[in-house]
């Protein structure tokens, strides 16, 4: 009797082991197609991440000429001392820079008081910079960032349109902005390293002056 019962468990416990294996089995073929299937949509929406990545270079590249043949071409009164371009993230410090300029006499063309709601920032920007003697670009880490837009056109425009370009560094060194832009590093400009936005008003002031007696 107790020989029975032996071999009854021992039947028990080999088919529980025999239905825990199939039961991993099974899981790991799932685990494997969850896998191939999670593979297959990466890989789908990788190439459609390329395709868009490639459609908004293309459109950027059209804007970027448009802009900057505008620019270049169209001969538009020079009625104000400074385009000051800056990426949005450090609109605060920048308009600083510009209320400082403005102290000194200078008249400052900054996007965050000169475009009207419901106006075009192409062709607001576009007259700026036609308008503007000088571009200032106030480049710190976020004005460098790959995906940031509007900062690469209007330094693209800027140079395109052959204007005097004073680079103002803040929080990055003359290097790294030789890296991000060999047109831009090979301007002469200021860092925030070195002097107070005072101090940079002062300097930009005395040089724009400079330039009217030179006339």
């Amino acid at each position: 009797m107790v020989a029975n019962l032996q071999k009854k468990v021992d039947r028990e416990e080999a088919s529980a082991v025999q239905a825990r294996r199939h039961a991993e089995l099974r899981a790991a073929q799932e685990r494997t197609r969850q896998d191939r299937r999670v593979s297959r949509e990466l890989e789908a929406l990788s190439e459609s991440t390329d395709n868009l990545v490639s459609r908004v270079s293309e459109l950027e590249s059209v804007t970027l000429r448009s802009l900057a043949t505008a620019v270049a071409a169209d001969p538009v009164p020079r009625d104000v001392d400074v385009f000051l371009s800056y990426a949005s993230p450090d609109k605060a410090v920048a308009s600083r820079l510009r209320d400082e300029l403005k102290a000194r006499g200078l008249d400052v063309w900054m996007a965050d008081e000169r475009i009207a709601l419901g106006s075009s920032q192409t062709i607001a920007i576009d007259e700026g910079i036609g308008r503007a003697r000088v571009g200032l670009c106030f480049v710190t880490p976020a004005y460098i960032e790959p995906n940031r837009f509007w900062t690469k056109h209007e330094l693209a425009a800027l140079i395109n349109g052959r204007k005097r370009v004073i680079p103002v560094l803040a929080g990055l060194s003359f290097s790294e902005m030789q890296d991000f832009s060999a047109l831009l590093g090979d301007r002469s400009g200021l860092s925030t390293a070195d002097h107070g936005l005072d101090e940079i008003a002062d300097l930009l002031a005395r040089s724009l002056r400079g330039d009217d007696q030179d006339d």
